[in-house]
Parts: C-alpha cells; sequence; structure tokens
C-alpha cells in the first residue's frame, strides 16, 4: 500500500509530494527557456529540460492510472465521459495561450519582427501549423511542432496517449494485475530505445548517420513524435498500479533511501555530465538526446519509491511535499503553458529597454519575469480555468445522466416486452372477455413513458447526476493529483 496519510474520496492516499515534482519540472523548464545560464559545470542541468518535460508524459500515466485503475470503460458513454472530463482539464488554457501566441506573432510580423519561427517557415506553412495546433496534432510533424505555442506541443503529445488510455487499461490488464514490476522494466527499457538505436545506428551502416551520434532531426523525432513517448506513459501506469495493489508492503526505510538515491542520481548524472560539444541547445545531438528517455526510470523509482509506506522520510521527499512547493504545484500546469507568451512578452521589452538580444534575461527583468508568470498562472487558474472547468464538469454530468437515463428505459422497456410475451395469453383473453385493463396488466405512466416525459421517482433519480454518476471519485483524484 501507498505511504498512510490524507486520503483522496476513492480511500487511495493522496501522494503530496508529486505536487512538488511538478512544482520542480515546470520551474527547471522556464530556467532553461528565460535563463541565460552559462555552459558551465552544474549550469549544464538547466539546458537539459527535455528531462522534466519527459517526467511530465511519466507523471501523467501515473496520474491517470491511480485516479482511474478501478474504472471500466466498456460503453460509449463511460468512453466519453472519461475523455471529456481529461481533456476538458486542460482545454482553456491550452486554447487561451494559444491564441495569445497566435495574435503576439501577427503583431509581431505586421512590426517586421517574426518569432516563433514565422518568417522562417512562411505564413502558409504557419497557417497549416496553427492548424494543427488546434486540433492538438503538431507533434504529429515532429521536427517543428512549436508554433504558435511552443510548450503546447507536450499536450498534443499526452493527447494520443489521453485517446488511448481506456483501450491501454483493456489491453494491458493481465500484465498490469499479474506483473506490474515486468512491464514497468519493460517500459523503462524501451523508453531508451529510439535515442539508443539512433546513438549506434551509424555504427552499424554508415549511411544512417555518425557513429555513436544522434542526430538532431532523430532527437527531435524521439523528444515530439506521440508513439516514441508511450512507453513513458505505460511505465507510470505499472508504477502506479504497483503501488495501489501493495506489492511495496511492509513499510520500510529502504524506500526512503532508494528514493533519495534516484533523486540524487538525476540531479548528479544532469548537472555533471558535461555538455556535449557537438550539439545545440535545440536541438540537441551527439549524446545530448539519451537524456530524453534516459532519466526516465530513476525519475519512476523516485515517484514509487517516495509513494511507498516509508518513502515518506525521504529527504527529497520531504522538499516536494514543502508548503511553498505544495501551492506552486498547484498551478504547474498553468505555469507550463502561460510562461512561454509571457517570456517573450518581457525578452521584447528587455530588448527594447535594456538592448539585451542575447539568450534568455538578466537581472531585474527575469525576477520579474518570474513574479508575473507565477501571479498570472495563478489568476488563471482561480478565476477562468476553475470556473470553466465547474460549468464544464456540471455540463458533462447532465449529458451523462441523460445517456443513462435513456439506457435504463431501454433497458426496462426490453423486460416490459418480455414479460408481455409471457403473459400474453392471459392479458389477451381478459381484453376478449371485455374488461378494460391493458395486456400484461401494465398501468399506463410507468417504464420508458415515465423517463421519457421525465416523470416519476425512478425518471428522478436516473436524472440526478448525482445519482448518475460512475466516476466522480476518480475525477477527484485526478483533480488532487492532476499533471
Amino acid at each position: 500500500m501507498p505511504a498512510p496519510g490524507r486520503t483522496t474520496s476513492s480511500g487511495r492516499p493522496i501522494l503530496t509530494q508529486l505536487a512538488g515534482l511538478r512544482a520542480a519540472a515546470s520551474f527547471w523548464i522556464l530556467l532553461r527557456h528565460f535563463l541565460g545560464a552559462p555552459r558551465a559545470p552544474g549550469a549544464w542541468l538547466i539546458e537539459r529540460a527535455c528531462v522534466p518535460t519527459g517526467s511530465f508524459i511519466l507523471l501523467s500515466g501515473f496520474v491517470t492510472h491511480y485516479a482511474y485503475m478501478g474504472k471500466r470503460y466498456e460503453t460509449q458513454t463511460q468512453v466519453l465521459r472519461y475523455y471529456a472530463r481529461r481533456f476538458g482539464a486542460i482545454l482553456f488554457s491550452y486554447y487561451a495561450s494559444t491564441m495569445l501566441m497566435l495574435l503576439f506573432s501577427i503583431l509581431a510580423c505586421r512590426a517586421h519582427s517574426c518569432i516563433g519561427g514565422t518568417a522562417a517557415i512562411g505564413p502558409a506553412h504557419a497557417a497549416v501549423k496553427t492548424a494543427l495546433t488546434f486540433l492538438m496534432l503538431q507533434s504529429f510533424e515532429p521536427l517543428m511542432p512549436s508554433y504558435p505555442n511552443g510548450p503546447a506541443w507536450t499536450i498534443s503529445t499526452m493527447g494520443l496517449l489521453w485517446l488511448l488510455y481506456p483501450k491501454l487499461q483493456a489491453w494491458l490488464r493481465r500484465p498490469l494485475q499479474a506483473r506490474p514490476f515486468a512491464l514497468a522494466a519493460g517500459a523503462a527499457i524501451a523508453c531508451q530505445l529510439p535515442m539508443v538505436l539512433a546513438f549506434f545506428a551509424g555504427c552499424v551502416a554508415p549511411g544512417l548517420g555518425k557513429p555513436y551520434f544522434v542526430s538532431e532531426a532523430a532527437s527531435l523525432v524521439g523528444y515530439h513524435f506521440p508513439p516514441l513517448r508511450l512507453a513513458d506513459f505505460v511505465l507510470g501506469m505499472a508504477l502506479a498500479q504497483a503501488l495501489a495493489d501493495g506489492r511495496a508492503a511492509p513499510e520500510r526505510r529502504a524506500w526512503a533511501w532508494l528514493a533519495d538515491g534516484a533523486a540524487f542520481a538525476v540531479w548528479a548524472v544532469c548537472a555533471c555530465v558535461p555538455w556535449d560539444a557537438r550539439s545545440e541547445p535545440f536541438p540537441t545531438s551527439g549524446y545530448e538526446p539519451l537524456f530524453i528517455g534516459g532519466m526516465q526510470p530513476l525519475i519512476g523509482l523516485f515517484i514509487f519509491a517516495s509513494s511507498c509506506p516509508g518513502g515518506e522520510l525521504s529527504a527529497w521527499g520531504a522538499i516536494f511535499r514543502h508548503p511553498v512547493l505544495q501551492g506552486l504545484g498547484e498551478y504547474s500546469f498553468q505555469v507550463y503553458l502561460w510562461h512561454w507568451p509571457i517570456g517573450l512578452i518581457f525578452k521584447g521589452v528587455e530588448i527594447a529597454v535594456a538592448g539585451n538580444t542575447g539568450q534568455g534575461m538578466a537581472g531585474s527583468f527575469f525576477i520579474s519575469y518570474i513574479l508575473t508568470t507565477y501571479v498570472a498562472s495563478a489568476a488563471v487558474s482561480g478565476y477562468a480555468e476553475e470556473p470553466f472547468r465547474k460549468w464544464l464538469r456540471a455540463r458533462i454530468d447532465a449529458w451523462a445522466a441523460r445517456q443513462d437515463a435513456l439506457a435504463a428505459a431501454a433497458s426496462k422497456g426490453d423486460e416490459c416486452v418480455a414479460g408481455e410475451g409471457s403473459a400474453g395469453g392471459a392479458g389477451a383473453a381478459r381484453v376478449q372477455e371485455g374488461g378494460v385493463e391493458l395486456a400484461g396488466g401494465a398501468p399506463p405512466g410507468d417504464g420508458a413513458l415515465a423517463l421519457e416525459e421525465g416523470t416519476g421517482a425512478g425518471a428522478a433519480a436516473l436524472l440526478d447526476p448525482a445519482a448518475a454518476r460512475s466516476d466522480s471519485q476518480a475525477v477527484g483524484d485526478v483533480r488532487t493529483v492532476q499533471l
């Protein structure tokens, strides 16, 4: 069983360290994009922001399965309800930040200062990429999925995985329940395969590239292309299943040591392994792309071990459970999407005021940018996204209740027909004898007719969202540990 403590509505412990982990990951990405850090020992950590970006995909698989593993998606209504709720949680920030970036790009180009690669790709290609972004398909063009809103490609990549989750849950049910650790080990190996194969491809066939070198194109495909990130998502699912099944019991202090060792290893490798001099900051090449999936097993090990009984004693877990990181983690998704347009606005102001055209920001501009990003993210979450989410959930609940009512009506109607068939002889005899009883003896106004008209106690119960919902607890869990 997971570490004891506060529990969700479904009875599973709330894994509070995950909020702090999300806060740290989003801040790491923010530093990489807008802090002009020197490429030196220690600062190599900041450059390798592909590590926290990949951790979001792993975390998504973990928290999605942790919340929904007990559900079965056997009807169209159940599947559509899951889709609406899972995607509804990200729609506002995704489209609002994309619209802001699109407007910013258009205005910048009109001022002859195009941003986001618009001048390089041309207006026609930019229009196509904008359309793909609005359909959440930009990652299927992995060589340049960052226009108009750079971070939105991650939502595109995870979107396929969210779509596949009901099927993945069914397809992997047996290995998830019987051998989750074996599945996790296989997924951890699969996370490495795309870049490892690209790294050694030139050794096998020189026509495939340089030996011991991953090209920029291969790096971009391995980083963005959704099917190649499936293993990261499945790794999270398998670890969540093992945790919920109690595979880590009984309580042991060794889980805390294991969690701290895994977290320290991620920091040490990312900060101390020298940057490959053959590689640009982005897209990376040489051996740098090995970091895309290389840290996922260690990050997964930290998530699992810090969640086990005794793992809450880990030092890194205590850091991530700090109230400040807990609070910042609540807005990590908004920070991730909004930091890009806000950062470009601040960078434009810095260029105009201070003439700093170098990478990142410096001094007071960067501090002001950080504060603005977090305040804006909290405001968007509290005053726009949460009301929108509640509104959408209310509509989904009402729609699902209507679908359940219609299904129940159809089922009851079938039962009535079957009953009429068995009692038809007696009913017909009564009518023939001049009686006024209906065939089968059923009084009017009940069953399907009452449900269609919305009358009767049965219809009221079925149309009540509180009575009709089957996954409200899981939704609460996702809100608690949401990515």
